[in-house]
């Protein structure tokens, strides 16, 4: 039986709500599906999670999480059709709040083994989120659209009706990741219907200084939009390509340029909508 993490969380220990920082503008995806025929499809799901395993770090040992890396796929799965941002989203934010009682030397409550966390031991607990959060992230990089690859097209999800073809394109995504120049940067590009959407979360330190981030028409390399913007670590930014309420056509592409170093120009993303 899946063990429904986060509204177990909610109840064993106390923390307020706060939504990460985001950043509207412009952004960008794929909604191209592949197929895999219905016998196969339970086999591939189990497979996909098994080659996992030895490539992700171990969860942390805590005693009222009980979770594996399978369980927390068929969750993300399960809760939210295989998009692994909001349940990232939800992580981030408990960690913010456990770090804000520990910076007012407050203490948070394990309502089911009737604990109460400070000093050394919230520290000690705030320590095994980062390490959840870095597991999680790496099963997000294996596992990002997996609904989309391990269910027939035009299937319905989660025993739902034929237009949840229409929750897949938006799952089906392309993730890039962008490292070295002090950048450590995850790009996740989706269709939102017929519009591209970026979504680049800074995964390392703060940046020193601004970067920009470039979208462009890939066809002439034809400027759409630049942004300026610095971001913290775990930061987002989400960008929507649109012009004049109409989404762009053709292959958009995203380029980031930190002010601090100098890279050669390649798009870090690029995607199509149809």
């Amino acid at each position: 039986m899946l063990a429904l993490e986060m509204a177990a969380n909610r109840k064993s220990i106390k923390y307020l709500k706060s939504p990460i920082k985001t950043i509207a503008g412009i952004a960008l995806a794929t909604g191209i599906l592949a197929t895999v025929q219905p016998a196969q499809a339970a086999k591939t799901a189990s497979q996909d999670i098994k080659s996992t395993q030895a490539s992700c770090p171990a969860l942390p040992e805590v005693a009222w999480w009980k979770t594996t890396h399978a369980k927390i796929v068929r969750y993300v799965d399960k809760k939210f059709q295989g998009n692994w941002d909001p349940y990232i989203t939800k992580w981030i934010n408990y960690r913010t709040k456990m770090q804000k009682i520990y910076d007012r030397d407050g203490s948070a409550t394990v309502k089911s083994r009737d604990l109460r966390l400070s000093g050394d031991n919230l520290a000690r607990h705030i320590k095994q989120i980062d390490q959840r959060i870095d597991v999680t992230r790496c099963l997000k990089r294996f596992h990002a659209g997996r609904l989309a690859r391990i269910t027939p097209q035009g299937a319905p999800v989660n025993g739902g009706t034929g237009n949840d073809t229409i929750v897949k394109a938006r799952q089906a995504s392309k993730v890039a990741e962008v490292t070295g120049n002090r950048l450590d940067l995850e790009i996740n590009a989706t269709c939102d219907g017929p519009t591209p959407v970026f979504q680049v979360t800074n995964l390392g330190d703060k940046w020193p200084r601004l970067a920009a981030i470039s979208i462009y028409r890939t066809s002439g390399k034809a400027m759409v939009s630049k942004r300026r913007m610095k971001l913290a670590n775990s930061q987002q930014a989400t960008f929507k390509i649109r012009k004049r309420g109409k989404a762009l056509k053709g292959e958009i592409g995203l380029f980031v340029q930190p002010s601090w170093s100098k890279r050669g120009f390649k798009y870090d993303s690029r995607i199509r909508c149809s």
